[in-house]
This record gives structure tokens, C-alpha cells and sequence, in this order.
């Protein structure tokens, strides 16, 4: 009996964005015009995710964006999650406060955040290597600095800036 291998979902959808362009041309495009487009056009009907799952995606990223002050006037995530994988294979993630989060679900959660930036890193490089190798303009673009370190430390003086103007306009919008 021959296997039926089916595409998953995420390459349907690049597939449909690859027709789109070239059907309309190379120009950069929005993925909402795409979306409207390939609607339109039948090619895909868009999934309806259940009301459990779709509320526990919008759980999760009201839970990733709070933030609270410290008591040391540091802006921080109040929640953070630590991702397992149960006995039966399914993902599952864990969430709990800043106040209340024991060591090890913290430090995993840490690591986790970190290692998600590490791969983010490595993937911007390899697109920047592959495009100074590989693009029609012969361009060459500096090196990526992989070292954060001075970046934080440029963001953490921001926010303590003394004696900052406002940001806030005036009357006119100004």
C-alpha cells in the first residue's frame, strides 16, 4: 500500500504566496494582500481553529506582553513559560509570575528565551552569508556584531535616562 505524503499547512501557505508573486509581480507585498488575494481566488479556505485553542493563543500572548516594574524600577515580564513535551508527545507550556516562579521552571524558562535568540541569530547570519554570496548586485554587507551585549547595555541606559523630555504631543499633534 503506497503512503500518501501530504503538504503540511505552513508550505500550502508558501506555495500560495510564491503564486501570488508571480502572477503580480516581484515587488514587495504585504501578507494581508496576499491573504485577501489567495481568499478570494478559493485557493485557500482559512483554518477555523476551536474556541479552546484559539483562547489559549490569545491567553498566551496577553501573557507574554505584561509587563510589571520591579522593585528596583525595572520594566520586566511578569509572566514567563517553560515548554515540555508530556509522556504521550504533546507540547505542552507552563505558565506562572515573576512573584511566584520556583528556580528551576525560571531558569528553564531563561533558557529557553535564550536559545529561541540563538537560533534567530544563527538564521540572520546564514541569510546574510548566503545573500552576500549569492545576490545579482555583487553587494557585500558588513558583518553582523553577534555579541547583544553592548545593545542591552545601550537599551538599559535609554530607560534611565536623566532628565528625558516628554514623548508625549502637544494640542496639534506635534
Amino acid at each position: 500500500m503506497a503512503r500518501v505524503i501530504r503538504k503540511s499547512y505552513k508550505r500550502t501557505l508558501q506555495e500560495v504566496f510564491e503564486r501570488y508573486r508571480r502572477e503580480n509581480g516581484r515587488e514587495p507585498v504585504s501578507t494581508d494582500e496576499v491573504a485577501v488575494w489567495a481568499i478570494d481566488n478559493g485557493l485557500i479556505i482559512p483554518p477555523r481553529p476551536t474556541q479552546r485553542r484559539l483562547l489559549a493563543r490569545h491567553l498566551a500572548d496577553a501573557l507574554k506582553h505584561e509587563r510589571v516594574t520591579d522593585p528596583q524600577g525595572r520594566t520586566v515580564r511578569r509572566w514567563h513559560s517553560e515548554r515540555k513535551i508530556t509522556s504521550q508527545g504533546e507540547q505542552l507550556v507552563l505558565w506562572d509570575d515573576i512573584d511566584h516562579i520556583k528556580p528551576p521552571m525560571m531558569r528553564a524558562s531563561l533558557q529557553q528565551r535564550r536559545s529561541d535568540i540563538a537560533h534567530d541569530m544563527k538564521r540572520l547570519v546564514d541569510d546574510q552569508d548566503s545573500y552576500n554570496d549569492n545576490n545579482p548586485y555583487k553587494a557585500k554587507l558588513p558583518p553582523i556584531v553577534q555579541d547583544l551585549g553592548p545593545d542591552v547595555e545601550e537599551m538599559r541606559a535609554a530607560e534611565t535616562y536623566p532628565n528625558a523630555p516628554d514623548n508625549e504631543k502637544d494640542e496639534d499633534g506635534v
